[in-house]
């Protein structure tokens, strides 16, 4: 047993997971294998001869530059997307470091730890590389796997057997491009038989859709058809709201009669796999959340009808190129009918893209689906009582102090612009200035004129393109302005000394609100109960309109409580109560009653906007004319949706004094 300590731990740890790697290394007289510096300051691998001489196995000269730039052939796929890396052969092993402490990087940022494939083509390589360095980082990781070159097939096999490993592989390698081929080569192999399956799938894809006439569609979606309707979902493990979102959705589309299909995403969506997956399981509907279909447009069927669900802010699709080519492929025609194609939306949150010119007739503002059978009310017994009772509960992941928010979170993103990590700082102090002071940034707008009295910020932004300004000020907006809008509150709460729950991520680190972290709860059961039994739930979101959270809360009978800066803008006032009432009956066992004089106000703004759509169109039977006045009651419901819990009247402050108020008048009510 070689005595090197450093050895035999690693060499115990690769045993451990890979017993027929570590078997070759029986071969090995450690004693023969070691390691010299290089004229860069890195470290080359050497063998002893029988001779006794020492020669070198790996670059004497410049391996670190010689991995930098085998990196940066590589760089944008490395740095972009989720796909595997390939690290061919361990000389001296610099681009595994890189590549790793890349991957590791990400994590912060909610990213899934990549795949990463390491190759050994020397067995003195790997001795050495055991040798000189503790590897256990790598060796326990799982994503982290080590294969001998000859048996490079087994990850052709797991990609076969596991839908989740993706063939777009990465390779990275200091080998001369032809040995390092050749050793790749099943991969490769792998990569153009995928690619021509895809390619096959698509093409029969495009005709099994091209197949099925608007008028076809429009009946199976409907359910007026013999096919039951099939909906598909993607949704990547990078993001639990969307995961649930989709979740929920799809439990309501099965009660209406549906069968759905969640395509759930670990790491990498290869097109292959979709294609696949079309093919096989057949959608009469894909709904993608804050994914357009311009993204891959070359993945999807054209004819295959493409919802968008847009639930928060995209830099990608808050882009007036991608709503140009959006809106050219949405209102192109249909190259078998020559009629214009039908089967683009958008749906969601699309007050806000509408300045970026998308075809508003193809967008409609909709609410978030919340599943009733998970969300809500629940008697308060003892499992529940004693672990959520507060005065008030928030559910937030956005814990993390903004101090790191601006080092972590946005110098990454916006330091390309020459915005410094001094600048951001000044420009975060200004801000908790602000609202510490009462005032709020509730739009783009006023957070560009707030953040524009920062001199060197504003002698920055000023010379950038309309384009990058907005791309900077979106993630100001999401990244720092709405985490202080949240922050800020909480500080009134703890001023106020309420037993305040937090639950979600990051604020356990935070050193004055970590005395109220309660950790994550579980999406569903554990959440619904949290909601019931606090007497408030808070709800904060600086661009302060609706949001799933309430239609959670609203569900589990929870009060909500929620900052309004600004009076809500509407036409309806009148009809605010109605459509309140109408929205609570998704919501109730027990079907809420009109009054006669409720029906008459409703029955009017129905016949204003069968009138308005007539003179806009002129051309429209009843059927169609009392769906397109549902449409846009639905969209009227989505809008005005109040912020209630039990009363007509939701529960908003704006100040500290307000807040203070609101709760002393509940605790004075429970009291009583």
């Amino acid at each position: 047993m070689p005595e090197n300590p450093i050895y035999k731990t690693n060499l115990d740890a690769l045993t451990h997971r890979f017993p027929l790697l570590s078997k070759r290394l029986e071969s090995v007289d450690i004693e023969t294998v070691g390691a010299i510096n290089t004229k860069d300051n890195g470290i080359c691998y050497v063998i002893q001869n029988e001779s006794g001489q020492w020669q070198a196995l790996t670059n004497v000269d410049n391996p670190i530059l010689t991995a930098q730039n085998s990196i940066r052939k590589m760089e944008d796929r490395v740095t972009k997307g989720l796909s595997p890396a390939v690290i061919v052969g361990l000389r001296p092993g610099y681009e595994l470091d890189i590549i790793y402490n890349h991957f590791e990087s990400r994590l912060k940022y909610h990213e899934p730890f990549r795949h990463i494939y390491v190759i050994i083509d020397s067995i003195h390589c790997l001795a050495a590389w055991l040798q000189v360095a503790d590897r256990r980082q790598y060796l326990k990781k799982a994503e982290v796997e080590f294969y001998w070159h000859e048996d490079i097939n087994k990850i052709v096999e797991l990609c076969e057997t596991e839908v989740q490993r993706s063939h777009l592989f990465v390779p990275v390698s200091s080998l001369s491009e032809d040995h390092c081929n050749k050793i790749i080569e099943p991969l490769a192999e792998l990569f153009v038989r995928r690619e021509a399956e895809k390619n096959r799938y698509h093409e029969e894809n495009q005709v099994y859709y091209n197949s099925i006439s608007d008028e076809d569609l429009a009946k199976i979606i409907r359910g007026k058809s013999d096919v039951k309707p099939r909906l598909l979902m993607p949704t990547h493990a990078t993001s639990t709201v969307v995961q649930y979102s989709a979740r929920d959705t799809c439990a309501a589309f099965e009660k209406i009669g549906w069968e759905t299909e969640i395509l759930r995403v670990e790491r990498d969506l290869s097109p292959w796999r979709v294609a696949k997956l079309i093919n096989e399981y057949k959608p009469h509907l894909l709904i993608f959340i804050n994914h357009l279909r311009t993204e891959d447009r070359e993945i999807y069927p054209e004819n295959l009808m493409f919802i968008t669900w847009v639930q928060d802010s995209v830099t990608l699709i808050n882009n007036k190129d991608t709503a140009t080519e959006w809106n050219d492929l949405a209102q192109g025609l249909n190259p078998l009918t020559n009629k214009p194609r039908m089967r683009d939306l958008i749906i969601g949150y699309v007050e806000p893209i509408l300045k970026y010119n998308y075809d508003a007739d193809l967008l409609y503002q909709t609410g978030m689906i919340v599943d009733t059978d998970i969300f809500k009310k629940n008697e308060h017994n003892d499992k529940y009582s004693d672990k959520f009772r507060c005065d008030l509960c928030f559910a937030s992941n956005h814990g993390k102090p903004t101090e790191v928010v601006i080092e972590e979170d946005l110098l990454p993103v916006v330091g390309k612009f020459g915005i410094t990590l001094d600048i951001l700082s000044e420009m975060h102090d200004e801000l908790w200035r602000y609202y510490r002071a009462g005032k709020t940034c509730i739009n783009y707008r006023e957070l560009e004129l707030r953040l524009n009295t920062v001199t060197e910020f504003n002698s920055i932004y000023e010379q950038l393109s309309l384009d990058d300004q907005d791309s900077i000020m979106q993630d100001l907006f999401w990244k720092l302005n709405d985490n202080i809008y949240r922050h800020v509150v909480l500080e009134w709460c703890d001023d106020l000394g309420l037993k305040l729950n937090l639950y979600g991520r990051g604020w356990e680190t935070h050193s004055r609100f970590n005395k109220y972290a309660c950790g994550v709860v579980e999406h569903g059961a554990e959440l619904s109960a949290a909601y019931s039994c606090a007497d408030y739930c808070l709800h904060l979101n600086c661009n302060e309109r609706d949001h799933q959270r309430i239609q959670e809360i609203k569900a589990c009978g929870g009060t909500i409580i929620s900052r309004r800066s600004k009076a809500i803008d509407s036409n309806h006032d009148k009809l605010k109560p109605i459509f309140h009432k109408i929205s609570l009956n998704q919501f109730s066992d027990d079907r809420i009653k009109m009054t006669d004089a409720e029906h008459k106000i409703l029955n009017t703004f129905l016949f204003s906007t069968a009138q308005d759509l007539l003179l806009k169109t002129g051309d429209m039977d009843l059927k169609e004319l009392s769906e397109n006045v549902l449409t846009s009651l639905h969209r009227m419901l989505a809008k005005n949706l109040t912020f209630s819990g039990h009363n007509p009247e939701y529960l908003t402050f704006n100040t500290k004094k307000e807040l203070a108020d609101l709760i002393i008048e509940r605790k004075t009510a429970i009291d009583c």
